[in-house]
């Protein structure tokens, strides 16, 4: 799980909204 996670953050490196708002879903289900 956190390795996953770990290589989304690096891939969600682009400051878009788009990716800024996967991005925050993303810590959002690493919270459960």
């Amino acid at each position: 799980m956190f390795n996953s996670m770990f290589k989304f953050m690096k891939e969600a490196k682009l400051e878009s909204n788009e990716n800024q708002a996967k991005l925050n879903a993303f810590k959002n289900l690493g919270n459960y």
